[in-house]
């Protein structure tokens, strides 16, 4: 089981959408009073596996989940400012980190009055953790 990965991927997503906008909000979990935009990174999965192919290692199969919830403000509608949100997200993950992306969803009437929209997206990686690599 990997459990440092997961706080250094938090640190850098913050800091990565902090330099893009520094109004985007990057939670652990839901707070009982949001501000939007928002987004929640949740470490879904950790599973640690053994590979005996070069010596004894340990490999982890970990899973993180990104919800991403959004309002209209002025001429951006909520599905385009929570797009947006989710390009950069896929950017950093897939083009800066090679993480690759397992599911993607959008939801409209996330809030149950038509004013949040919500875009859900898994990303998966294996992890050496022996030799601290990702593959």
């Amino acid at each position: 089981m990997q459990l440092e990965f997961y706080d250094k991927l938090f640190n850098a997503v913050e800091e990565f959408l902090g330099n893009y906008n520094s109004k985007i909000a990057i939670k652990h979990f839901a707070p009982a009073d949001p501000t939007y935009p928002l987004v929640v990174l949740k470490e879904i999965r950790n599973t640690p596996t053994y590979a005996t192919r070069v010596g004894k290692q340990v490999v982890s199969s970990l899973g993180y989940q990104f919800d991403i919830f959004a309002t209209t403000v002025g001429n951006k509608t909520q599905q385009q400012r929570a797009r947006e949100i989710a390009e950069r997200i896929d950017y950093f993950m897939w083009m800066l980190n090679d993480i690759k992306k397992t599911s993607y969803n959008e939801f409209e009437n996330a809030d149950g009055n038509g004013k949040l929209y919500r875009v859900t997206m898994v990303y998966s990686q294996q992890y050496y953790e022996n030799k601290k690599f990702k593959y």
